[in-house]
């Protein structure tokens, strides 16, 4: 592929395919029906990420001004993050520590109940 461009004002990208590269395609045993044509392709951005957690989505939320500002004022410091990041950061340590909170919750009920205790133990003497 000889030539990639980007065009930021349309977010598209604009490939070039010339023989040698569907030759070197055709070699990496690409399928016939598989392998673009000879010339520029565009390509749009897509929608669909597989991954979830690498994905931003824009939403419109209420939030109280009092918070508002809180984190407006921590983004105007000095190498700061912006104040929607600062929100998100926040969040995703709500969601982390009641994670963690459930999980504790599990190990200490697992540990407090006698029929899981000698089920255990059993299987601990089954194996060695």
């Amino acid at each position: 592929m000889k030539k990639r461009e980007r065009n930021s004002t349309s977010k598209t990208m604009n490939v070039e395919y010339t023989e040698q590269d569907i030759r070197e395609m055709r070699e990496q045993g690409i399928p016939e029906d598989e392998l673009p044509g000879i010339g520029i392709h565009k390509f749009g951005r897509s929608r669909f990420i597989t991954d979830r957690r690498d994905q931003k989505i824009k939403i419109s939320i209420y939030l109280d001004a009092d918070i508002l500002d809180f984190f407006k004022e921590l983004a105007a410091k000095p190498n700061t993050a912006p104040y929607q990041t600062q929100i998100n950061n926040e969040l995703c340590a709500v969601i982390e520590k009641k994670q963690q909170t459930s999980d504790e919750f599990v190990t200490i009920t697992m540990l407090e109940n006698p029929k899981f205790l000698s089920s255990l133990a059993e299987k601990l003497k089954n194996v060695a």
